[in-house]
C-alpha cells in the first residue's frame, strides 16, 4: 500500500466564505484540470510554464481561501525554477491528494 491508499486519508477542512459558494467549486474543477496539464508539462520538462502556473496558483489560492493549496504552490514554483524534477512529481502528488481530500465548510463571512 502507497502513501497515498486506504481509507486512513485525512480529509482537509477549508472553512470559506459563505458569498463564494457559487464559485468555489468551477475554482477546484479547474486546478484539477491544471493539475493534469501540469503532469504533461512536467513529462516535457517545461520548468517555465510549470513555475508560471505555480506562480499564479499560489497567488489566487489564498484569495479563495486556500492557503494551503498556496504554500504546496509555492513549493511547485520554487522546485520548477531549480528544475527539480522530482520534487516537482512530489508537489503534483501532494497538490492532487489536496485536492482529492479537500471539504469546504462555507461560513458567514468574517467567520473564515
Amino acid at each position: 500500500m502507497t502513501h497515498r491508499e486506504g481509507p486512513m486519508r485525512q480529509k482537509n477542512v477549508v472553512r470559506i466564505d459563505r458569498d463564494l459558494k457559487e464559485i468555489v467549486p468551477g475554482y477546484l474543477q479547474n486546478r484539477k484540470k491544471e493539475l493534469s496539464e501540469l503532469k504533461t508539462l512536467l513529462s516535457s520538462n517545461s520548468f517555465d510554464q510549470i513555475a508560471k502556473i505555480g506562480h499564479k496558483l499560489r497567488g489566487n489560492a489564498g484569495g479563495y481561501g486556500f492557503e494551503g493549496l498556496g504554500r504546496l504552490a509555492d513549493l511547485l514554483e520554487k522546485h520548477a525554477k531549480e528544475k527539480n524534477t522530482s520534487l516537482i512529481a512530489d508537489d503534483l502528488e501532494s497538490i492532487e491528494s489536496y485536492l482529492e481530500n479537500i471539504v469546504v465548510a462555507y461560513v458567514e463571512e468574517g467567520a473564515a
